[in-house]
């Protein structure tokens, strides 16, 4: 969807987000660096959408404020993709996390796809997993030729390359 029906789907709850802050939630969640493109020129992912915005209103109740604010965005915008990511694998094996680490993303960090089938011939991943992932919008499963799985979006690259990062230094730490 473009920037302008996101924010009109964010500001179905103006008891919760006032326009000017669901206006920055959309460029945040669109990852506009260039704060002069309009909004209907900003690309923005549905299913992340709903998760930044969910995750902003989880925030907010912890918090016991009346409306998400721009300083909680501000303050929570690399927090908030984390936790989601987080909360996303923790009851899946060690194998899956691998496997998003490793795999659906390049050696130097950006975001790629893998074959579905080969997603499923990985030891520890399987469909049920792969299912629960695009039910809780960490993944999605795009038709090119053939199924492939993939990051929702650009913005849970860096979340998702730190956890690797961590990860490959425990792993060193342990190995040591």
């Amino acid at each position: 969807m473009n920037g302008e029906a996101a924010l009109l789907a964010v500001n179905q709850a103006p008891h919760l987000i006032d326009e000017d802050v669901a206006e920055q939630v959309v460029r945040f969640v669109a990852a506009s660096k260039r704060p002069g493109v309009p909004l209907a020129g900003l690309e923005v992912e549905p299913a992340l959408l709903s998760v930044v915005c969910r995750e902003l209103n989880n925030k907010r109740r912890a918090l016991d404020v009346p409306k998400i604010t721009a300083r909680l965005l501000e303050g929570n915008q690399e927090e908030v993709l984390s936790d989601f990511y987080e909360r996303s694998v923790a009851d899946l094996s060690p194998e899956v996390r691998s496997f998003i680490e490793e795999r659906l993303l390049t050696v130097s960090g950006y975001r790629d796809s893998v074959a579905l089938e080969n997603a499923l011939s990985t030891p520890g991943v399987s469909r049920e997993a792969i299912d629960r992932l695009v039910e809780r919008r960490l993944v999605r499963i795009e038709d090119r030729g053939g199924q492939r799985l993939e990051l929702t979006h650009d913005l849970l690259v860096g979340v998702v390359r730190a956890s690797r990062d961590r990860r490959r230094q425990r792993e060193a730490e342990e190995r040591e």
